[in-house]
């Protein structure tokens, strides 16, 4: 990309490069990124070699157990419950048990629902909901509480990887229309 730092080594130099990668869909392998190295000489800089490398394809397993948080509200009122549905479904033939955690590091809402751990038991290729209520206590931009899947046995963690980090709270007495809401 002609838009990225362009390091320059000399030689014995070295540099590394650290990717968190979570795909969105499974497939057989996925394509990281390709690498433009420019070779030059400091005695002739005009004459340049450009070599492509490509990082080496990985392949994902899919998730047994994937987590999603469905129908997550624009906005809340404060002081009202704001319904939010996590959804579980099992992709395997056997069945999982897992504790679903709400977390939140604030007093910003209260939790009604799971609170400190529920067992869950997911069926083979079974989805399955969980409904929480979210009452904000303050209006502003407020940090989301902490979706948290744990498998029983195994204490694999399941993460919900497009989860919002806030949500923005009105105050009580606030009307908001439509024509707000676009803008």
């Amino acid at each position: 990309d002609e838009e990225c730092a362009t390091p320059f080594l000399g030689a014995g130099d070295a540099h590394s490069l650290v990717l968190h990668v979570t795909p969105r869909e499974v497939t057989v392998s996925h394509i990281l990124a390709h690498v433009l190295v420019h070779w030059s000489s400091l005695d002739r800089p005009e004459h340049v070699v450009t070599t492509e490398l490509a990082l080496p394809s990985m392949a994902f397993q899919p998730a047994p157990l994937s987590v999603k948080i469905d129908d997550m509200p624009v906005f809340g009122t404060q002081g009202h419950v704001t319904w939010v549905h996590v959804r579980l479904t099992n992709h395997t033939i056997s069945g999982y048990i897992v504790d679903v955690k709400i977390g939140s590091d604030s007093s910003e809402f209260l939790v009604a629902g799971v609170v400190d751990g529920h067992n869950v038991q997911v069926l083979p290729m079974e989805t399955i909901s969980v409904t929480i209520g979210l009452v904000p206590l303050q209006p502003g931009h407020l940090t989301l509480p902490k979706v948290e899947v744990v498998h029983v046995d195994s204490n694999e963690t399941f993460r919900v990887t497009d989860q919002r980090v806030t949500l923005f709270v009105v105050p009580d007495n606030h009307t908001t229309s439509a024509a707000m809401l676009l803008a």
